[in-house]
């Protein structure tokens, strides 16, 4: 007998050995799930005699990914930000909390690394030493805050379920509607589309170890960049791109009404505009201008060097991720 998608689950717990799968210590709303066991598979294709292409299959290494769909909720989007940047945590604040999650720019350089759960209706999986491959933010009126992740691990197992399992949170989502971008510390009302697209290159090393599993999962650099549509009012921001020159600080802030005090902002603070066109395919002529993140020492955190963003979430988490 088939099981219902509507019975599916995911939960995630923060690893202290990377590759060590741990019980699941979050649970979060999600849809869309998709567990993909990637193995190279190779062929046999000598010849040997017969009118035939090939005589075997062998399997090569294997590595996991894992993607899904997520509203965006001001506790569980905390995990997801500092498996991307890396950096640690740092809360201020007496409630509600203020969380600073900065990229990582010291030791290896590594984020941390977490065990994923997939509950299928029948069977758990756990897939440990997952790393973030990428992060993508759809913020269109109408919807929901949009937050999509791309997931690359070792490969998972079946197993039972937790024994004590995280409860999901009763904190609602956000609306696409309150999220805002200010420019220069100024909100623009003008915006009407906004796409984040967050990438850290990560890739799953192969190696000679007389394993199937890879040696690792390496996060490469930051890469970051925002799509923003506009309706077209002037050419002040439009020059940014024209004229090739540094902008004021982007910042794109969610501040949820049902939860007073409570927000998330990614924080731009020396953005470069790298493209730029002005559109008439609606009512109303509109300028869809792309924002690429560039290094800055305002955006850092205590791990030093520099960084393209930071992430300050407020929320009613004590603990830091």
């Amino acid at each position: 007998m088939p099981y219902p998608v509507a019975r599916s689950q995911f939960q995630l717990g923060k690893e202290t050995i990377p590759g060590t799968a741990v019980p699941p210590t979050v649970a979060v709303p999600a849809k869309s799930m998709l567990w993909t066991p990637n193995i190279t598979e190779m062929y046999d294709d000598t010849l040997q005699g017969s009118m035939v292409d090939v005589y075997s299959q062998v399997a090569g290494q294997r590595h996991d990914s894992y993607d899904y769909s997520t509203n965006l909720y001001l506790d569980s989007v905390g995990h997801l930000l500092e498996a991307l940047l890396g950096g640690a945590d740092v809360v201020t604040g007496a409630g509600p909390y203020t969380h600073t999650l900065p990229l990582l720019n010291s030791g290896p350089r590594q984020p941390p690394t977490d065990t994923l759960c997939d509950y299928n209706g029948s069977e758990w999986v756990s897939i440990p030493y997952a790393k973030l491959l990428s992060l993508a933010i759809k913020n269109t009126p109408g919807g929901l805050a949009q937050f999509t992740p791309k997931w690359l691990a070792f490969p998972g197992t079946t197993g039972a379920a937790n024994a004590s399992p995280p409860s999901i949170s009763a904190v609602t989502p956000a609306p696409a509607w309150c999220g805002v971008v200010s420019i220069g510390g100024t909100n623009n009302t003008e915006v009407v589309d906004l796409t984040v697209d967050l990438t850290r290159g990560t890739t799953a090393t192969e190696g000679l170890t007389g394993l199937q599993t890879p040696i690792n999962i390496w996060s490469g650099v930051l890469s970051a960049k925002a799509t923003v549509k506009m309706l077209w009012e002037s050419d002040a921001i439009l020059n940014y791109y024209l004229n090739n020159t540094a902008g004021e600080a982007v910042h794109i802030t969610w501040a949820p009404p049902l939860l007073t005090g409570q927000s998330l902002s990614i924080q731009m603070d020396t953005p470069m505009w790298s493209m730029g066109k002005v559109t008439r395919g609606k009512e109303q002529i509109e300028t869809e201008m792309e924002i690429r993140c560039v290094a800055n020492a305002t955006d850092a955190g205590a791990s030093g060097g520099v960084s393209h963003l930071k992430a300050v979430l407020v929320n009613q988490q004590a603990a830091t991720y």
